[in-house]
């Protein structure tokens, strides 16, 4: 865990001082939800300390998986890893409790008035409108007149319909 802080920690200050968007796919919020989860500290005054010490993202995209969901992948990639990986793996109740961590850390985040997304991918539909919101708050921290261009620009977008079988 200490190599990967250093790293992002390297990265991040790469992206900090460029003109760029960039996106951190787990960064430091997740690393602070990883450490809270293993060490057993995950109230929200030390989830609170954590990440005032991290650096602050513009925006925290929080993607909600449903727990079932959730669960079902981690059944189904335990079931195809080696017998010599699942030693090491934690186990599906250990990955489950997560869920409960980065609620504290999606509450604390909240009370910060911190910038967070909540994306919740249940289907197609609920995927492709979290899709939009995250792209819609990047503009906005960009530009005060692209989030209106960009909606405009969805609405004139055909809607598209799959067709079943035995329709023409």
């Amino acid at each position: 865990m200490w190599q990967y802080m250093v790293r992002l920690s390297s990265c991040w200050e790469q992206a900090r001082k460029s003109t760029d968007i960039t996106i951190f796919d787990q960064g430091f919020v997740q690393a602070v939800g990883s450490l809270a989860m293993f060490n057993g500290a995950a109230d929200d005054e030390s989830i609170a300390q954590a990440l005032h010490f991290a650096p602050q993202a513009d925006l925290v995209v929080r993607v909600a998986v449903p727990r079932d969901d959730v669960e079902a992948r981690l059944h189904a990639r335990m079931m195809s890893e080696p017998a010599a990986e699942r030693l090491f793996e934690v186990d599906v109740a250990g990955n489950m409790n997560s869920f409960q961590v980065f609620d504290n850390i999606g509450d604390v985040l909240s009370r910060a008035h911190r910038s967070i997304v909540s994306v919740q991918p249940v289907d197609p539909q609920s995927t492709f409108r979290g899709l939009c919101r995250v792209e819609e708050e990047i503009l906005a921290r960009l530009s005060p007149i692209a989030v209106p261009v960009i909606k405009k620009r969805r609405s004139e977008l055909p809607i598209r319909r799959r067709h079943r079988k035995n329709e023409v």
